[in-house]
C-alpha cells in the first residue's frame, strides 16, 4: 500500500516535535539505590598500574594487564613441563631448567585429597597475561622486561610424579628403588616428580613422624608445640587425636632452579623413652621428588601466576594492594598458598642420636613421606 505524500510530512513534522521536547537532566542515584540495579560484567578487561619505588628497582615497571572476566576449569596431564633450559640461569646450575617436572596433573580436589580424575577439574578465575615495561613513556627507551599469565584465584590439586615400587629401576633418573634402608638412603630412587623448580612457595605442612626403635622405643614429635600426649606434631593433620588444636606450620620456600626444600628449626620434643622431656630442633631437608601432592585452597591461593622475566620483578597482586615476592630472572611460578598435607612417616632413631646433645638437633634428610602421586587416568588410558 502506498504512503500518501501528505501523510509523510505528518509523520516528518511528529518526528521534528518529538526531538524539540525538552530531556530530563540525569539525577544522581544514591548507593542504596544502585545496589538495587544489576548488570552485565565486560568479558574483556584490561588496567595499568604505574612505576613505584626505587628507580630501576623491582617495581619500577609500568605494569600493563588484560584478562577475562570468566571462570577457567581445567582438567591437564603434562608427560613432562621443561621451561628455561640452559639460559642465563647456568651460571647457578648448570645443565638444567628453570622448571622440570614429571608428570604433572592439573585436577580437582576432594577436601584435602585429589578428586576424581573424570569429574573433577582444577579450577582458575579471572585468567589475565601481564608485561612488565620499563620506560613505558619514552619511545626510544621502552622494552619489556617480562611477562605473566596469572589468575586471580586457583583451586584444586598438582599431582605430580611417579612411584616406583621396591626393585623396580626409575625410568627417569635411573637407579633401583630401594624401601629396605631404615634411613632412607634407597628411598629416593622410588620416587619421579619435580627435578627443579624456580618460584615462590608458602607451603602448610602437616605430617604424622613416628619414630623406631633403635633408642629404646622414643617417640619423637615435631611441630609447633612441646608439651606431651600427641604423636602428630608436625603442623595439624587431620588424623590429629590429641586434645590440644595445633596451629598449621607453614615454611616460605623460594629460589631458582630448586631440587630440595629445607623445613629449618622445626621444634622437636622427645615424649617417651629414656630421653623423655628433651627439647631440640629438627632441620628436615626434602628432595621435591618426595612431593606428589600439592594442594591449593581458592580462598588462599590467590595470584597463582607463571612469569618470565629478563630481571627480577615484583609483580602486583591482583587486587593492586602490594606485590608478590619478587620473581628472579628466567620462569618463575608464584604460589602463595600450597599445602602439603596429612604426610606420614617413618624414621630410624639412629638419625636422631644428636637429640641426646641438646641445641644440636636433629639433621633429617629425604624422609620417604609416603605420599601417593594421585591417578588421574580414565578407562584404559594410561597416564600415571
Amino acid at each position: 500500500m502506498a504512503i500518501k505524500p501528505s501523510a509523510r510530512r505528518s509523520a516528518a513534522l511528529a518526528l521534528l516535535a518529538s526531538l524539540s521536547m525538552p530531556v530530563a537532566a540525569m539525577e544522581r542515584m544514591a548507593d542504596a539505590q544502585l545496589a538495587q540495579i544489576s548488570g552485565q560484567q565486560a568479558l574483556f578487561w584490561s588496567d595499568q598500574i604505574a612505576p613505584s619505588g626505587t628507580a630501576g628497582g623491582t617495581t619500577d615497571f609500568t605494569f600493563m594487564r588484560s584478562g577475562l572476566n570468566v571462570d577457567l576449569d581445567m582438567n591437564l596431564n603434562i608427560d613432562r613441563l621443561q621451561l628455561g633450559c640452559g639460559g642465563t640461569n647456568e651460571n647457578l646450575v648448570a645443565n638444567a631448567c628453570d622448571l622440570d617436572i614429571d608428570y604433572l596433573r592439573f585436577m580437582g580436589r576432594n577436601g584435602d585429597q585429589p578428586g576424581d580424575p573424570v569429574t573433577s577439574d582444577f579450577k582458575t578465575r579471572r585468567p589475565y597475561v601481564e608485561f612488565a615495561v620499563r620506560n613505558a613513556d619514552s619511545k626510544t627507551l621502552r622494552e619489556i622486561a617480562g611477562i605473566k599469565i596469572g589468575f586471580e584465584t586457583a583451586d584444586g590439586m598438582l599431582g605430580i610424579g611417579r612411584l616406583y615400587g621396591n626393585g623396580q629401576v626409575n625410568l627417569e633418573h635411573g637407579g633401583t628403588c630401594d624401601t629396605s634402608a631404615g634411613d632412607g638412603s634407597g628411598a629416593l630412587a622410588c620416587h619421579s616428580g619435580i627435578n627443579r623448580l624456580s618460584g615462590n612457595l608458602n607451603l602448610e605442612v602437616s605430617a604424622n613422624i613416628l619414630a623406631g626403635t633403635a633408642l629404646g622405643d622414643q617417640s619423637i614429635c615435631f611441630g609447633n608445640t612441646a608439651t606431651a600426649d600427641h604423636a602428630n606434631c608436625d603442623g595439624n593433620p587431620d588424623n590429629n587425636t590429641s586434645n590440644e588444636i595445633q596451629d598449621p606450620y607453614f615454611q616460605p620456600v623460594r629460589g631458582t632452579r630448586m631440587n630440595a626444600v629445607i623445613l629449618a628449626n622445626i621444634p622437636a620434643y622427645v615424649y617417651s623413652g629414656s630421653l623423655n622431656g628433651t627439647t631440640a630442633a629438627a632441620d628436615l631437608k626434602e628432595n621435591l621428588r618426595f612431593i606428589h601432592q600439592v594442594l591449593l585452597d581458592s580462598s588462599k591461593s590467590g595470584d597463582f601466576f607463571l612469569s618470565l622475566q629478563r630481571e627480577q620483578v615484583a609483580w602486583p597482586t591482583f587486587d593492586k594492594t602490594g606485590y608478590a615476592a619478587v620473581a628472579n630472572s628466567g620462569w618463575w611460578m608464584n604460589i602463595p598458598y600450597a599445602a602439603i598435607k596429612n604426610a606420614s612417616a617413618t624414621v630410624d632413631l639412629r638419625l636422631l642420636d644428636a637429640l641426646s646433645a641438646l641445641g644440636e638437633g636433629a639433621n633429617l634428610e629425604n624422609v620417604n613421606l609416603n605420599q601417593l602421586p594421585p591417578d588421574n587416568c580414565y578407562g584404559s588410558v594410561v597416564f600415571c
